[in-house]
């Protein structure tokens, strides 16, 4: 009985990767004085057409350099940190030309919510706290508080904002009239002190 030997020949193609280069990204954003500055501490987030996206946050001169950044179309989202980002498509040519983006001014509004230890010699911070931040006293955005005690919020800057603050067995505690410069970052500690129980 004859042998017949069966040869499998297997070819491996290997894909070349998409061309990509290194691109530097530089963020402006507006002072209070209507001048045309740096904005450091800007989130970026580069979303390739595939793959996964690439992120980072420019320094205080406003710039990131972010490599393997694939030529082509790109989505672009950019704003500071606790606030909606902004979204724009870029072309990512071979040209070592920077992005230029334009950072709408902003504000940081921190608030900072604890309360007096039961030992009563330290302040702890309170998770879960409802932080109401209003502009101009009308209807507002409710935050929670993480595990340190803190909500963050993006603010527009100049305009006077109340803050609220409310957790379960404790008096309500408010803040009024707080206003940021662009680019400003306020911390707000408040802390809160157990509702008197009438006997």
């Amino acid at each position: 009985m004859p042998i017949v030997a069966l040869m499998l020949v297997i070819i491996v193609g290997t894909q070349s990767e998409a061309p990509s280069r290194t691109v530097l990204f530089e963020a402006h954003t507006i002072s209070a004085h209507g001048a045309s500055v740096p904005a450091g501490d800007v989130l970026i987030v580069v979303r390739p057409p595939s793959g996964a996206p690439t992120t980072g946050l420019t320094d205080e001169n406003g710039k990131l350099l972010l490599t393997s950044i694939p030529l082509g179309p790109v989505t672009v989202a950019f704003g500071f940190p606790n606030c909606t980002l902004k979204s724009e498509t870029y072309t990512v040519v071979e040209s070592n030309d920077p992005i230029q983006l334009s950072v709408q001014p902003s504000g940081l509004l921190r608030v900072e919510v604890g309360a007096v230890s039961f030992a009563g010699r330290a302040q702890v911070p309170l998770a879960g706290a409802e932080v109401t931040i209003r502009q101009d006293r009308r209807s507002g955005a409710m935050y929670m508080t993480d595990a340190s005690g803190v909500a963050s919020a993006c603010v527009e800057p100049g305009v006077a904002y109340d803050v609220q603050v409310q957790y379960s067995g404790m008096a309500t505690a408010a803040r009024y009239g707080l206003k940021l410069e662009p680019g400003g970052r306020l911390d707000v500690p408040i802390q809160l002190v157990p509702l008197r129980v009438e006997k």
